[in-house]
């Protein structure tokens, strides 16, 4: 045993073992630190009130520290390492070691241990560097906060409220309460925030979700906090359910499901699948990316007289993509390639973009312009009910539409060169004032339908339904070929 000495008292006591083990009992020393040095065989080390380093060396060492910041290194060997109530540092050697730690701000690196571990943290802040292989790390229902890295292997880490979960190589399952940093690394891992109906308060402002390399699995099921998803890359699903979230898919064909808050869903590169439930105060926005992709906006009600508390943004992106809209109010932009779009019911504008694009719109207040290319527009009320009472009126820019006791429905089209009606059950009464240059198809549906036609500009079809009346207002006035084709009994 040596000292040290400083200004003419002691500054630390520094002490070293013989190879073949040792005992240290260092509980009365206080005021001062000490540090001790196993140099062989099976040592026990007992650290005191201060700040100890301990050092256990080769061999099956049991080191103990005391109520300071104590350093424990375990060395090679089979050790056993007991944090004390301070800040600890404990480094695992290569072995098969057992280790506690305390309740203070600790830091444990077990990235030396021969095998995976699985271990439970005490309160406090806690620092864990895993294995190359399986671990199982989980913070204290009291822990503070967190940061574990899981290294090598299929490892599980799981956080209690706040913090930093980095799974590394392998395929990984990170869980939280909410509020934390998870990264799953390569391979094909489980990101979970939250416990299904849970809600929680979040300590940090939002919490991020980053899958990493590989297929994985990001999903927020807790009722509340906002959270940022990166699926990276892969084929990812990310999915939420309640608070305000940006969920970013990365390159691969992803699945984004949004919840009731309002979100931003980025499928990024790939052929992906976006969706969203929304509630009727959410306002969501949706990037398809490059790539064939499906998006499918929620089923928002909209109330009367079409007045919109919320509007959905959809932005298809490069490629043949299919959108459909919610009930609400949206913005659909087609962008490149030849798309299907569908607005649903609402207020929307259609901004089909580039490309042979189907644009589909039911009743309401609808905008279409079709844009660049050879475009059909498809007017559908064809699932409403066989008592309805509906009037209508086409021409080559508007569709007007009545149907009951509901708001008018107004469709306005521009450069669409194609176009569709499907007429819905019930009594009808439908004029065409003009029609588009190009093709022009009504569908009367079934029930009976009243149909005049005062003047086409392009070629027309009529299929007729049920038990309908057609007339022409004047010859003179048809421009092209009109074909009726009769689907009922007792047409005129």
């Amino acid at each position: 045993m040596t000292d040290q000495r400083y200004s003419g008292s002691y500054s630390k006591i520094v002490g070293a073992g013989g190879p073949s083990g040792d005992y240290f009992d260092l509980a009365l020393i206080n005021g001062m630190p000490v540090e001790i040095h196993g140099l062989g065989g099976p040592d026990t080390m007992i650290g005191g009130n201060y700040s100890n380093t301990l050092d256990g060396g080769d061999g099956n060492d049991v080191l103990t520290g005391g109520d300071g910041n104590d350093t424990l290194l375990g060395g090679e060997g089979n050790d056993n390492l007991i944090g004390g109530a301070g800040g600890d540092h404990i480094v695992v050697g290569p072995g098969v070691n057992t280790f506690s730690d305390g309740e203070g701000v600790d830091f444990i690196d077990l990235s030396q241990n021969d095998v995976g571990v699985s271990f439970t943290t005490g309160g406090g802040i806690k620092t864990v560097i895993g294995t190359d292989f399986d671990d199982t790390i989980i913070a204290a229902p009291n822990a503070i906060f967190v940061h574990f890295e899981g290294r090598g292997g299929n490892d599980t880490l799981v956080d209690n409220i706040s913090g930093f979960l980095d799974g590394g190589a392998g395929d990984d399952i990170l869980r939280t309460q909410g509020g934390a940093h998870l990264i799953g690394g390569s391979g094909n891992d489980r990101l979970t925030v939250g416990a299904p109906g849970q809600d929680f308060y979040i300590v940090s402002p939002r919490g991020t979700l980053e899958g990493g390399l590989g297929s994985d699995i990001l999903e927020v099921v807790a009722l509340g906090g906002s959270n940022d998803l990166f699926g990276g890359a892969g084929n990812d699903q990310l999915t939420v359910v309640a608070g305000d979230n940006q969920l970013y898919g990365g390159t691969g064909a992803d699945i984004l499901v949004g919840g009731a808050g309002s979100d931003v869903l980025d499928g990024g590169d790939g052929a992906d699948v976006l969706s969203d439930v929304g509630t009727v105060a959410a306002i969501n926005v949706f990037y398809g990316g490059p790539g064939n992709d499906r998006i499918i906006g929620g089923n928002h009600p909209t109330p009367a007289f079409w007045i919109t508390f919320r509007r959905d943004t959809f932005f298809a992106g490069p490629g043949n993509d299919i959108v459909v809209g919610g009930d609400g109010g949206e913005d659909i932009f087609g962008e490149d390639g030849d798309d299907n779009l569908s607005g649903g019911g609402g207020d929307d504008v259609i901004d089909a973009g580039t490309g042979n694009d189907i644009v589909t719109v039911t009743y309401g207040l609808t905008r279409v312009l079709a844009g660049d290319g050879n475009d059909t527009l498809v007017f559908d009320d064809s699932q409403s009910s066989t008592s309805a009472v509906t009037t209508g009126t086409l021409n080559n820019s508007r569709i007007v539409y009545q149907r009951d006791a509901l708001p008018g429905s107004v469709t306005d089209y521009f450069s669409v060169e194609s176009l569709g009606v499907l007429l819905g059950g019930g009594t009808k009464t439908f004029t065409v004032a003009n029609t588009v240059s190009g093709l022009t198809k009504i569908s009367t549906g079934a029930g009976s339908a009243a149909v005049s036609i005062q003047r086409i500009a392009g070629p027309t079809t009529l299929e007729l339904g049920g038990s309908d009346t057609v007339t022409v207002a004047q010859v003179t006035r048809i421009a092209d070929n009109l074909t009726v084709r009769g689907g009922g009994s007792n047409g005129t």
